[in-house]
């Protein structure tokens, strides 16, 4: 009770256990909320850094589209980095098996996160006359962006060095990769006609240089060729080779437990760290008071 003096506004500064207990039915109701909480979609950059908004009106008009797309995919992949909530939310994934509460918490995170993100997209396509591909939703490509932005934060927390990041230039790879994915995921409009080539059959076309006529089969690709026995790899029923493990299972988990007290202990904004002291109590005593 005496972290409640430690509160930051607007949050209470007093409380009870009485106060608790009339709040949450349970210690696992406690924890749901908090962990809501800590990884709550209101901390992601695209709703508070102040760089995002003049260059999403770059995406809908004007010259600099290919500029502005590289600088916020590097403010997205450098602000997550560096903040907390990242960290706590892999954390958390790490630990959400089968856990119904963390797994809710998860997903209304991404979710939130991405709404924001899916309003900008649909605007930018009717400014600049595209449309997704018909095979491809926005939900799609919403979620396919935003795993590349999980997808480098990871890399990058774990191996900087794998990551290319220009800060003088304000450019990442990811910025390069979302430009990529835009490109094979959205055609231009056109004038009176509807979306009918799917990423499929653009794939078709840039291999075969054409499209498939209609009833028309591709060339068909060629068999597999038959395992020499002899070979060190060797065949289909001696299966894959055998690779020891980097770490053993205890040295990950080790490690995990190592990254959460980090998050506990370390100089965090109150909501994540105590987020992450409610997960690790939660993972030691799963059972409810």
């Amino acid at each position: 009770m005496a972290d409640l003096a430690n509160n930051p506004a607007p949050f209470p500064r007093v409380g009870s256990t009485a106060t608790l207990r009339c709040s949450w039915r349970s210690h696992s109701d406690y924890i749901a909320d908090l962990l809501s909480f800590g990884l709550w979609s209101l901390h992601e950059p695209a709703l508070y850094d102040s760089r995002i908004g003049p260059d999403t009106e770059r995406l809908l008009e004007g010259p600099e589209f290919v500029e502005a797309a590289h600088r916020l995919c590097y403010y997205d992949l450098t602000t997550v980095v560096d903040g907390p909530t990242f960290r706590l939310e892999l954390v958390a994934t790490a630990a959400a098996e089968g856990d119904e509460v963390i797994q809710e918490a998860l997903a209304a995170n991404h979710q939130g996160a991405m709404e924001p993100w899916k309003q900008v997209y649909q605007e930018m396509f009717l400014a600049r006359g595209l449309r997704l591909r018909p095979d491809v939703t926005l939900d799609d490509f919403a979620g396919m962006l935003a795993a590349l932005a999980s997808g480098y934060a990871l890399r990058q927390i774990g191996n900087p060095a794998l990551v290319s990041i220009d800060t003088s230039k304000e450019r990442c790879v990811f910025g390069t990769a979302a430009l990529a994915l835009l490109l094979g995921c959205v055609e231009r409009v056109a004038e009176g006609g509807t979306a009918d080539v799917t990423i499929e059959d653009a794939i078709r076309e840039l291999i075969y240089g054409q499209l498939p006529q209609e009833g028309q089969q591709t060339a068909p690709p060629a068999p597999p060729q038959e395992a020499d026995p002899h070979s060190e790899t060797g065949n289909a029923s001696s299966g894959p080779l055998h690779e020891e493990p980097t770490a053993s299972s205890q040295d990950e988990t080790r490690v995990f437990f190592a990254q959460l007290d980090r998050l506990c202990n370390e100089q965090q904004p109150p909501e994540v760290k105590q987020a992450a002291v409610a997960l690790r109590d939660r993972l030691l005593s799963p059972s409810d008071d």
